[in-house]
């Protein structure tokens, strides 16, 4: 069952958002310029139900079969699925304003092992409103999912997500934008067992973001950017001394959705700071991105990378630097259908040695090599039904042999949109 407090929290907040936006829109009345419509308050494709701008959708996704489903070195397996609905509601006040809300409830179920089967939620609310060149934005969002939270953790553990954001953001400044975005998180593992004990002693925290995005339009369809970013954890149990204040700042560019190479990216670097442990602290190199382009007449190739910090759970590690990259290449069929393969590689490293007693003991620094291959087939009977089909096959490689894993998932899906 979720968390009733959660629930009563995000009320209050979603409360203090719509009170936020008419306050808003009562202050922008004296301004007569015409704006253009926020891309957040776009009503294509939606259906009106009186004051209501409404997207429905039945999700069914991950119907299949999974080899390793407790991820473990000699792997059981099972049948799966998950199944849940999507809303979208739009209330616009004008122009200038309006409040979106979100929900979604997927229910995951398993064939043997059902007392894995559980519910996951993503809730949010955002109310947006313009003031002459200002964009202001305020979002309450909440997620609770009981599934793997980063790539070091095998167990199923319940995360709940609870974030506020503020966002003020200018507009029609001419080739120039200032984004500012400050953020308060509360990060939860629920403490069910002894594995999920210790994940929660060690990674639940409340962060605080203040993050600065100049964007400078130097080229017709190519924004480049400079981000400044601000970020402390302070861990709820704090017996290991694992709070940190960080600082990044990164560099990159942004195409237009025009444009023959459309996405982003931005590296830089990032400065971290372990208050009690200085022996941890971390300066290095960051960054991210997603890129895609066509490729022929019917292919196109998306390219993604993420370099950075996650917060690890081992006793000799304050953290752990995680390295994704995938390529992927798509191809046109049909009109209606496509088929994509994809190639991800990972890398976690780990900057302190590790030891582990056990059966078969380990001591060293520890490093993971993840290997993902996939592919899939879409196809897209209309606007509103949306069939796929995957297999995918995951490799993790460690430097600790008790660690290394293999997984094969076979899905279908179907998304329905109302």
């Amino acid at each position: 069952m979720l968390n009733r407090v959660h629930l009563n929290l995000s009320w209050q907040i979603g409360k203090r958002t719509c009170l936020i936006v008419v306050l808003g829109l009562i202050a922008g009345n004296g301004f007569c310029q015409e704006v253009e419509v926020d891309p957040e308050l776009a009503t294509e494709g939606s259906r009106k139900v009186g004051p209501f701008y409404l997207r429905g959708y039945l999700v069914i996704q991950d119907v299949g079969y999974d080899d390793n489903v407790f991820l473990e070195g000699e792997g059981e397996g099972d049948t799966t699925a998950t199944m849940g609905p999507r809303v979208e509601a739009l209330v616009r006040f004008g122009d200038r304003g309006g409040l979106r809300i979100f929900q979604q409830f997927d229910y995951v179920a398993f064939g043997n092992n059902t007392e894995l089967n559980h519910w996951n939620r993503d809730s949010r609310a955002k109310g947006i409103f313009l003031l002459k060149r200002v964009r202001w934005s305020l979002e309450n969002s909440y997620l609770s999912r009981d599934e793997r939270p980063n790539p070091e953790i095998d167990d199923r553990v319940r995360r709940n997500d609870h974030a506020l954001t503020g966002e003020i953001r200018t507009v029609n400044l001419g080739r120039a934008e200032i984004d500012l975005v400050l953020r308060h998180q509360k990060i939860e593992y629920d403490p069910d067992d002894l594995a999920s004990e210790r994940i929660a002693l060690r990674l639940n925290r409340d962060a605080d973001t203040v993050a600065l995005t100049g964007a400078f339009q130097l080229l017709p369809k190519t924004a480049f950017t400079l981000t400044g970013e601000w970020i402390e954890d302070d861990f709820v149990h704090d017996l290991e001394g694992r709070d940190t204040t960080s600082r990044s700042i990164l560099a990159g560019a942004r195409m237009d959705p025009s444009a023959s190479l459309q996405g982003y990216f931005q590296v830089g670097v990032i400065s971290l700071d372990a208050r009690s442990r200085p022996e941890s602290d971390y300066r290095g190199w960051v960054g991210d991105g997603k890129l895609t382009t066509l490729l022929g007449r019917r292919g196109r190739v998306k390219l993604t990378g993420l370099r950075g910090l996650e917060f690890s759970t081992l006793v000799e590690n304050l953290y752990f630097v995680n390295t994704v990259l995938t390529v992927a290449y798509e191809y046109s069929l049909t009109r209606k259908g496509s088929a994509e393969l994809l190639y991800g590689w990972g890398r976690n490293r780990y900057p302190n040695e590790v030891t582990r007693l056990g059966e078969n003991p380990f001591q060293g620094i520890r490093e993971d090599h993840l290997n993902r291959y996939q592919i899939t087939y879409r196809y897209r009977a209309n606007e509103q039904y949306v069939f796929e089909l995957k297999g995918q096959r995951s490799i993790r490689d460690s430097t600790d042999d008790y660690l290394d894993r293999t997984r094969n998932f076979y899905t279908v899906g179907l998304t329905y949109r109302f």
